[in-house]
């Protein structure tokens, strides 16, 4: 059941954007704010409710027991600054090798520059919200809790893989070759610390880059 929970706020988020759509009711709930963006705060409002959920069937002493849990130290910082820089890199070796293969490579990313109220809005909604419920999803729950009941190598690897595959909606499958390989980094992380510290931490500063410092910076 808990498992399940954890792939409820795509779905969830799809089935919700459509019907706003169909009924027309994005302009009068959403005003004039972008796609994207709109698809990024219902997803935050679906991760939260799944979240309770995984709350009240996990309970919060069963996930704190099995990493969801903040220690903050040195060692840790370190480690997800240094994900970060290979995390770069790796989008940019899988961007070259679906190039070189000619397969498409990362959609739907929205590079325009955010205005101040948007950029408060990815803060909370694509920042703050999706790496804190995905890594308690992906790490805590399917490294975690399910590692109790299978190898966690195997409870690794199967998180990877199911992570990986609800970015496919998003990002299409260039997206789903690039946060598979992604989300090697955040789970070695966990395993290493037993903790959300790094591998959050790690989601953060990532979603923080792709969202924020390129559209506005680099772009």
């Amino acid at each position: 059941m808990v498992l399940v929970l954890t792939l409820c706020p795509v779905s969830a988020t799809i089935v919700l954007r459509d019907l706003l759509t169909e009924s027309g009711l994005v302009p009068l709930v959403f005003g004039e704010l972008r796609t994207s963006l709109v698809s990024f705060i219902l997803y935050a409002a679906c991760s939260w409710v799944a979240f309770a959920g995984v709350v009240c069937v996990a309970g919060w002493a069963r996930l704190r027991a099995n990493g969801l849990r903040i220690v903050v130290s040195v060692a840790r910082v370190a480690a997800a600054v240094a994900a970060l820089l290979v995390g770069v890199a790796v989008y940019r070796g899988v961007e070259i090798a679906l190039a070189t293969a000619g397969l498409a490579g990362v959609d739907g990313m929205d590079y325009a520059r955010p205005s101040v109220v948007e950029t408060a809005l990815l803060l909370v909604s694509a920042v703050g919200t999706a790496a804190f419920c995905e890594e308690v999803f992906f790490r805590v729950i399917w490294i975690g809790v399910l590692g109790t009941r299978i190898p966690r190598a195997a409870a690794a690897i199967a998180g990877i893989l199911v992570f990986s595959a609800i970015h496919y909606p998003y990002f299409g499958l260039g997206g789903v070759a690039f946060v598979s390989v992604w989300a090697v980094l955040p789970s070695l992380l966990f395993l290493r610390f037993g903790d959300l510290t790094a591998p959050l931490l790690l989601h953060l500063l990532n979603n923080t880059f792709a969202y924020i410092v390129v559209p506005v910076w680099l772009r």
